[in-house]
């Protein structure tokens, strides 16, 4: 069959490409924005009850009843206006609203500021998802080369909008995002709403920058230092890693040490510091020429006791003082690898001598610890703060795969005879992040074929910080004696040593009980199960399959939220990971809601079978939640390969959706059976589910160039025959029934934003091997609804 003429189709297919395009930058535009004003779990509800718009979209045209005849161009035209007008507008509205995030669990009238972002948020997603399906009702026979152009353009807007955050920062995109909106409808539209279009994107182009730019929170991190007389923020960078503020407080010194002994004789100098995103504080040390002394008093100076003069690899940039401490203990060489450059960037600039004979390497770590032939005596990850109420949340449901039991593998195979791992994490009570990064490190040297590792672990913490030591063979009489000296004089705690005796714990910075002795002791013999049952906590190690090392949470909590709630102690507990199975009942409601409302409305007017729409609804449910889960889990898989997580992301979404887009141009062409790309999708998932771990380390190796175009390669034709069961769904249904494709889309919408939500779910509980064989079930649920 021969492609229909573009000059044909009602709405041109670049239109539709560009729309698309816009709904999933804006999509990816609006976490950052969030990132950066709030970071807290409710912009995951936020967002997702947004997203809802597409299929809201759906249902209302659906209930509209019959085809916009001749005016599909006008209606396109005025959705994408309404998307250029309500983007901007609903961002700089809803973050004007007085809502308090963590009152939400005390003041009711939160819950009503709350809905009131929802309203304002989902519009743009609305006009977004309104476009897509006037375009599909104007030409249903052509559905397939509709949606292929509606996904095609999704992929190119991902890593567009990526690629242009290296030049714009989140404000400006938007300002570009919503301008963009308006050149569809130009592309579009007629003689006055050319006019409209036009006199709309000047005025777009005009708006203050100050009326869209985020502005962080008062509990964010920068806001409360911020709060000093004379601070003030003296150089700003932004990426797609984040918005970095460098702050100077001439006037209230700042003076950044955790974990620093009390017992020290040395003061921290006066020191600026750095944001990410306004949290997740950092020191630098301006100007310096030297290493001050204060670096030696804290916990992370434990494993230059044991070592002489180490090749030190730092894992994380943070402000350079890392890189300061590994010189005044006379490092004979030192590597730092950082994934930000504007971090880099910014310590270069002010950090003075810092980066001077450092051996510095802009790469993911774990990419670049499995790249490296080079070999260390020490390997320190960048000190992890504990979180706080506005900084937890979604934040414990991110990947971490610098923290997983493959990752400690890589870094233990990178350390020469004698060699350290050292973890540096905050204290908080009851420990969490500390016990688990022990846990993790017990499986990791369990699976090296270690027998006791008891004998190769160590720990040391102090009042705010506590320092993990691994070493792949066995500690000798000497380094525990090293040990024993360092946290004698310096008033450190002994929590795990060889040989260490129940008398020695706890004696300097005492806790109401020995938590970290306890966990060690539990962790290192016969109970260890029983212990990841009984702990407060989730403590269980994070692993490749399941990389949520900062996932805390058990539901136990749920009755420690009620009761921190009335204490103001809210940032002691996991508020986050409960709000994402809200965000899931929500979502879920609202789509079942708005999915069977066209059904109950205009039932006599359709031509299918009640079994008809049931099956329909059966394919479109399984074909979204199918096609999201297995995009979702073999992103986690390819970031593996090509190492920077937010380019990985950009990447591997955009090849995804751009081959979706040709497997539905291809679905006109190759039959009306779904049986064969169903297949393939089996074939294929199961070859990489075996393939891809065993091919990594060989890829990691490679350069760049050739890891993406790798990934590509892979991605291509599984992405293809995913794009093709849902396109067949469209043309089919063009022909027996269009008054029902805006409601499959409706269904493909709300299925898709469940699917985010229950993907993240099931890779923390199930893992992202066990999401790809569920969704290869949905599939086969598919092939089966398709029979409508």
């Amino acid at each position: 069959m021969r492609a229909p003429a573009f000059r044909g189709h009602p709405i041109p297919y670049t239109a539709v490409g560009l729309i698309g395009g816009l709904g999933l930058a804006y999509e990816v535009l609006l976490l950052r924005l969030f990132a950066v004003a709030e970071s807290h779990h409710f912009a995951y509800l936020a967002i997702s009850l947004a997203l809802l718009g597409f299929g809201i979209a759906g249902t209302l045209l659906t209930l509209t009843g019959a085809r916009l005849v001749d005016r599909e161009r006008a209606a396109f035209a005025i959705a994408a206006l309404g998307f250029a007008i309500t983007a901007p507008a609903g961002w700089a509205l809803a973050q004007r609203l007085p809502l308090n995030p963590l009152a939400i669990y005390w003041d009711p009238l939160q819950w009503l500021w709350l809905g009131c972002q929802y309203l304002l948020l989902i519009p743009p997603f609305l006009f977004i998802g309104a476009a897509v399906c006037i375009a599909l009702q104007a030409a249903p026979a052509r559905a397939t080369y509709t949606y292929g152009a509606d996904l095609a353009g999704a992929g190119i807007g991902a890593v567009t909008l990526v690629a242009l955050l290296f030049w714009l920062d989140p404000a400006a995109s938007l300002r570009l995002t919503a301008v963009l909106g308006a050149v569809a409808a130009l592309l579009v539209g007629r003689r006055g709403l050319r006019l409209t279009a036009v006199m709309t994107a000047l005025a777009i182009a005009t708006v203050p920058a100050a009326w869209l730019a985020p502005q962080p929170n008062q509990y964010k991190q920068i806001s409360q230092q911020l709060n000093a007389p004379g601070a003030k923020v003296i150089d700003r960078r932004h990426g797609p890693l984040g918005i970095l503020e460098l702050v100077r407080s001439p006037q209230v010194p700042i003076r950044h040490a955790p974990g620093m002994s009390m017992a020290s004789p040395h003061a921290p100098p006066a020191q600026l510091a750095l944001f990410t995103d306004g949290d997740g504080k950092t020191a630098v040390l301006e100007d310096a020429d030297e290493p001050p002394a204060y670096l030696d008093w804290l916990t992370s100076a434990l494993p230059y006791a044991l070592l002489n003069r180490p090749a030190t690899l730092l894992l994380g940039l943070g402000g350079g003082t890392d890189i300061w401490q590994a010189k005044y203990h006379q490092a004979r060489a030192v590597d730092a690898v950082e994934v930000n450059p504007d971090s880099a960037a910014l310590i270069r600039q002010y950090g003075g001598e810092v980066l001077a004979g450092t051996d510095l390497h802009i790469a993911d770590a774990r990419a670049f610890v499995r790249r490296t032939d080079d070999r260390f005596d020490l390997i320190q990850m960048a000190y992890l703060g504990a979180p706080t109420g506005a900084t937890a949340g979604v934040g414990s449901l991110r990947e971490a795969h610098a923290h997983t039991r493959e990752a400690y593998a890589d870094y233990l195979d990178r350390l020469r005879p004698g060699g350290l791992l050292a973890v540096t994490h905050a204290i908080n009570l009851p420990p969490r992040a500390t016990v688990k990064a022990l846990a993790t490190a017990i499986d990791a040297l369990e699976r090296r074929g270690v027998r006791e590792p008891g004998e190769h672990l160590a720990l040391v913490r102090g009042w705010k910080s506590a320092t993990l030591l691994v070493k792949p063979t066995p500690l000798t009489a000497d380094e525990i004696q090293a040990v024993r000296r360092f946290a004698d004089k310096r008033s450190f705690d002994l929590a795990h040593l060889p040989g260490l005796a129940a008398d020695e714990v706890n004696r300097h910075n005492r806790l109401d009980r020995p938590w970290f002795h306890e966990a060690a002791e539990a962790l290192l013999g016969d109970g260890r199960e029983d212990f990841f049952r009984r702990y407060p906590f989730n403590v269980t190690p994070a692993t490749d399959d399941q990389p949520y090392f900062f996932h805390f949470f058990k539901w136990r909590q749920l009755s420690s939220l009620v009761e921190q709630r009335s204490r103001g102690a809210l940032g002691q507990v996991e508020t986050g990971y409960p709000l994402i199975w809200a965000a899931l009942l929500q979502a879920g409601t609202i789509a079942g809601l708005l999915i069977l409302a066209p059904m109950t409305v205009r039932a006599g007017a359709l031509r299918q079978t009640r079994a008809g729409r049931a099956r329909l609804l059966t394919l479109c449910l399984a074909v979204g939640l199918g096609f999201m889960f297995v995009e979702i889990a073999f992103i986690q898989r390819f970031m593996l390969i090509l190492g920077h997580p937010v380019y990985a992301v950009a990447i591997v979404l955009a090849g995804f959706l751009i081959f979706a887009g040709v497997g539905s141009v291809l679905a006109s062409r190759l039959g009306d059976s779904i049986n064969r790309p169903v297949a393939g999708i089996a074939i294929l998932s199961g070859i990489y589910l075996i393939l891809l771990p065993a091919a990594s380390p060989t890829l990691v190796a490679q350069p760049v160039p050739i890891r993406v175009a790798a990934c590509l390669t892979l991605i291509a034709p599984l992405a293809t025959c995913m794009g093709m069961p849902y396109a067949r769904a469209l043309r089919r249904l063009g022909q027996r029934d269009p008054a029902l494709l805006p409601w499959a889309w409706a269904i493909n919408g709300f299925a898709s934003v469940v699917a985010v939500i229950l993907a993240t779910l099931l890779g923390v509980h199930l893992g992202f091997t066990l999401l790809v064989v569920i969704a290869v079930g949905l599939y086969a649920i598919a092939a089966i609804g398709y029979r409508f």
